[in-house]
């Protein structure tokens, strides 16, 4: 680790807003400041990310960003991103065509093909654990130990036809910090147990410091958010910074249970981790 080391993150995109000139949507994004590098960390889904950016990070310049999954609450502010050129790293299924079952028909959910098409985006593929900068991790694919339906509406469409969507594209971003593992996931799809069980077999005998992004619990019962919380006060995570697609219910039992570990993410949230 540096000697000055440094890691503080800005919501920019999330359900939920309290600041005047700012806004909210259903969607997740957030910039992280580690170590002189600006990395952006999902996109939204629309007009959030650039008015936020302008904003609360005019003066900063992006040095690449990581999309956690393909769904468009996590992409589609690349749309109207005011950039030039980015490097964006992403599972290599990431294009995947993630739907959503409604009452008639499945609709498209994944990523806008507009961004996918830009020539403003270089998208840098990776399908198992890496390091792409010093002490900056990607997981790859995510092993499940602990069953967790993520949402019966969600599907995906392959060449055999539609099946469950089990996320094939989702992973999720680890900084190695002194005081331990800091991650950053979108969504939780896979579940927050099996993401933290997954990158404690990947990086060995470091703890976990800090979980930032989505849990998924919008749509679980109260017992199933309860075994969640156990599991994070069991580990001792220090800061967990939540929201999104965790749900007010979800988030309230976490804080319930975590007290002041628990942090509301919102945007505008700006939070010095190390």
């Amino acid at each position: 680790m540096t000697v000055n080391e440094s890691l503080e993150i800005v919501i920019l995109a999330d359900n939920y807003v309290d600041k005047p000139m700012l806004v909210a949507e259903h969607g997740f994004s957030c910039l992280i400041e580690y170590n002189g590098l600006n990395i952006l960390f999902d996109a939204g889904q629309g007009f959030s990310l650039r008015n936020n950016f302008k904003k609360l990070c005019n003066d900063k310049k992006i040095d690449f960003a990581v999309l956690s999954h393909g769904h468009y609450d996590h992409s589609d502010g690349f749309k109207d991103f005011d950039v030039s050129s980015l490097d964006i790293y992403a599972h290599k299924k990431v294009f995947a065509e993630h739907l959503r079952k409604g009452e008639d028909d499945f609709e498209f959910i994944g990523v806008d093909k507009t961004v996918l098409n830009s020539k403003k985006y270089n998208f840098i593929l990776n399908e198992n654990f890496c390091e792409i900068k010093k002490y900056i991790f990607l997981s790859g694919a995510i092993d499940r130990v602990n069953e967790f339906d993520v949402d019966k509406n969600l599907y995906l469409k392959t060449e055999n036809g539609i099946s469950k969507d089990n996320f094939p594209d989702e992973q999720y971003l680890v900084i190695k910090t002194s005081k331990g593992l800091v991650i950053f996931t979108g969504c939780s799809h896979s579940g927050i147990e099996n993401i933290i069980l997954d990158i404690k077999r990947k990086i060995k005998e470091t703890p976990i410091y800090a979980v930032i992004g989505g849990f998924h619990l919008f749509r679980s019962s109260d017992n199933e958010i309860m075994k969640v919380a156990d599991f994070l006060l069991e580990l001792e995570v220090k800061i967990i910074i939540t929201g999104h697609c965790t749900g007010i219910n979800g988030f309230l039992i976490l804080k319930n249970i975590l007290k002041d570990k628990v942090l509301f993410s919102k945007v505008g949230l700006k939070l010095k981790i190390i």
